[in-house]
Parts: C-alpha cells; structure tokens; sequence
C-alpha cells in the first residue's frame, strides 16, 4: 500500500467536496435541504474534514491491495463497490426513517460516488 497514494487520495476527496458543496456548484441547494444557513469553515473543520477524508482512501487501499490486481479498473471497481456496499446503502436510512429528503440523499451520494471512484483511480494508478 502506498501511503503517498492514500494521501493523495484523500485530499482529491476532500478537495472534491469543497468544490462540490461551494455556493457555485451545490451549496445553495445543500443548504436549503439541510437547513444550513451559511457555511463558515474553521481551521478545526478543515483539518477534521482533512482527516475523515483520508480514512476511507487509507481502508480504499487496503481493499484494492486485497483484490490482488492493480489497475485502473479494479481501483474503480472497488471505489464503486465500498460506495454501493458501505455508503450509497447505509446513507438511505435517513431518507426512510428521519423524513430527510430524497434529493439531499442523492446530492451527498452522488458526491460520495464520484468521490469513491475518484480515490480508487488514484490509488490504483499510483
């Protein structure tokens, strides 16, 4: 496993969330569906953020170096595969249970998806 490769992985993730939450992209809408009503990052946040972004890039890896191949493919595959198996599933609960809407389940895992994918192409290709 390469740690370099975790790394980047984890900060692509949490670079990608920046981006993908900002006012430009899909802030406003998380917003209004979560009831947030302005977004003000601390340095703890950042960090936090920074921190919880590299774990599941640190357990990507071991998942990929567990299939046995190293290639562009399996790293998606197994992006693909932790998202549908770990978040994608257990995120529905909320939506069933708390009343929370449908379209904030879908904005967050569509992150989280594309996130997965994206941490798996880097640390497969590195």
């Amino acid at each position: 496993m390469s740690l370099i490769a975790v790394l980047v992985a984890g900060i692509a993730y949490f670079v990608l969330g920046i981006i993908w939450y900002s006012e430009a992209v899909f802030g406003k809408q998380w917003m209004k569906m979560t009831g947030v009503k302005e977004m003000k990052p601390t340095l703890v946040k950042l960090v936090a953020g920074l921190v919880i972004s590299v774990i599941p890039a640190y357990v990507l890896a071991g998942l990929i170096g567990m299939m046995g191949t190293v290639t562009l493919m399996s790293g998606l595959l197994a992006g693909l595969l932790a998202w549908l198996g770990f978040v994608g599933t257990l995120s529905l609960a909320p939506v069933l249970w708390e009343k929370k809407p449908l379209n904030l389940y879908l904005l967050n895992n569509a992150y989280n998806l594309v996130s997965f994918l994206l941490m798996g192409a880097i640390i497969a290709l590195m």
